[in-house]
């Protein structure tokens, strides 16, 4: 129903970026027949611009209906800068939504103002992760964000986490 391509320094600053004067957060349009796709040749015309304009450190993706692009993404911009990132994966997504949820309340965190990732990221709702026992060594509760009860897309504000944690552990090997 979404796709988005966020982005994030060094230091905490989340932005949309623009490519060719239009922001790259791609919405099924209301009542599109159940025909419709993503326009695949656009989106990968906006990460080739983003990777030709930004010095990409890491790019997180999350792999559903992605998988193809994301391998092509690899072999064109660096198996070791693109990285598949299953935001399925409650372990790793929760870690990822607590630097998130941390950045935020610490006043970490910039962004851009883009409205639609703004309306994104206020639909995202804490729900408890269920990992196990073995994986939890703190024994603080995980939670990742989901979709509240009103459904509201939450497409790009979870793309801002992975952009986040991208730019985060750019320093680390392995996400």
């Amino acid at each position: 129903d979404a796709t988005a391509l966020i982005a994030c320094t060094a230091d905490g600053h989340v932005f949309v970026p623009s490519v060719s004067g239009q922001p790259t957060i791609w919405l099924r349009p209301v009542g599109a027949p159940q025909s419709w796709r993503m326009p695949r040749a656009e989106i990968e015309d906006a990460v080739a611009a983003v990777h030709d304009r930004f010095d990409v450190g890491f790019m997180l993706c999350d792999p559903p209906k992605w998988q193809t692009e994301i391998e092509r993404w690899g072999e064109l911009y660096g198996d070791d800068k693109v990285l598949f990132f299953d935001t399925n994966q409650p372990k790793r997504m929760s870690g990822a939504c607590d630097r998130f949820s941390t950045a935020l309340a610490e006043g970490a965190l910039s962004h851009d103002g883009d409205s639609l990732l703004t309306s994104h990221v206020l639909a995202m709702v804490r729900k408890k992760a269920y990992v196990k026992a073995e994986d939890v060594t703190d024994g603080r509760t995980r939670y990742v964000f989901t979709k509240g009860e009103d459904r509201r897309k939450i497409d790009a504000g979870v793309a801002a986490v992975l952009a986040l944690e991208a730019a985060m552990t750019i320093d680390r090997k392995s996400v």
